[in-house]
């Protein structure tokens, strides 16, 4: 869909359009992961009272889970990013009819 749109206008992907939205990306991957861990039920309300278990996930776990978020989240935008921009350089906007 991302290619199709970019055939059919003149827009242009520079490096800053590249970057900003692989960082939009990200943002949004990491705010969708923290309202998940938010609404998570806690683990120990399925489990007996015998069993000791922590009722949140420590906090540097979960930085690390926002942190491996924003990452996925930003170099999938940029590979879907950098692919539609060589796509275009190599075959160019012309659309073949089939």
């Amino acid at each position: 869909m991302f290619g199709s749109i970019l055939r059919t206008t003149k827009a242009r992907i520079t490096g800053r359009f590249t970057f900003l939205g692989s960082l939009l990306g990200g943002f949004g991957n990491l705010l969708y992961s923290l309202i998940l861990s938010m609404l998570r039920k806690s683990p120990s309300e399925n489990l007996p009272r015998a069993v000791n278990v922590q009722a949140a996930p420590a906090p540097s776990s979960l930085i690390v889970t926002l942190i491996y978020a924003f990452l996925t989240g930003f170099l999938i935008v940029l590979t879907v990013f950098v692919s539609a921009a060589l796509t275009l350089k190599i075959r160019g906007r012309t659309v073949l009819e089939e």
